[in-house]
């Protein structure tokens, strides 16, 4: 794939873009491994690109779960050419207590339009998933404080009733 071609520049610039990007830039062949890593791995990972390439995602320590919810996406792009959105949480030794957001977008031959690869973008959602569930836990406490407080005016209803049938 000619990357100047397709940005109407030079490659550095391509380069510096996909390489200062805060989001995490994968390329991977057909055979799942990882061909290409963006820098913001570093960041992330304290990892160098160079540790990840040719690697899958069973050479890294997820959990099951992440694994499975990862390559059934990956599975879809490479196979029937489809972008695939998830969102995926981490927690392991590269990557503690961090939510992502994955989409996966096929490569296909400029010749033959074959599925050649795919790409992955991942957006670390941390901070607005943890956002959404302390708004969550606090709907909660709001339900549960609302239906106490149902509870207490049916409570001073009946109260007040007995009272004014009492007074008759």
């Amino acid at each position: 794939m000619n990357v100047s071609h397709k940005t109407g520049g030079d490659n550095s610039y391509f380069d510096i873009i996909i390489n200062h990007n805060p989001e995490l830039i994968c390329r991977y062949n057909l055979q799942k491994k990882i061909e290409f890593i963006n820098q913001t791995i570093y960041e992330k990972t304290g990892n160098l690109p160079e540790f990840y390439i040719g690697k899958t995602i069973y050479d890294f320590a997820y959990p099951q779960e992440f694994i499975e919810k990862f390559e059934s996406a990956l599975n879809i792009c490479l196979e029937q050419g489809l972008q695939q959105n998830i969102e995926i949480y981490v927690d392991n030794n590269y990557l503690k207590d961090t939510f992502f957001s994955i989409s996966f977008v096929p490569i296909f031959d400029e010749q033959n339009a074959e599925i050649i690869g795919a790409f992955s973008v991942s957006r670390d959602i941390t901070k607005e998933k943890k956002m959404e569930m302390t708004q969550n836990l606090q709907i909660e406490h709001l339900q549960i404080l609302s239906q106490r407080l149902i509870n207490k005016a049916n409570k001073l209803q009946n109260f007040a009733y007995i009272v004014s049938h009492n007074l008759r």
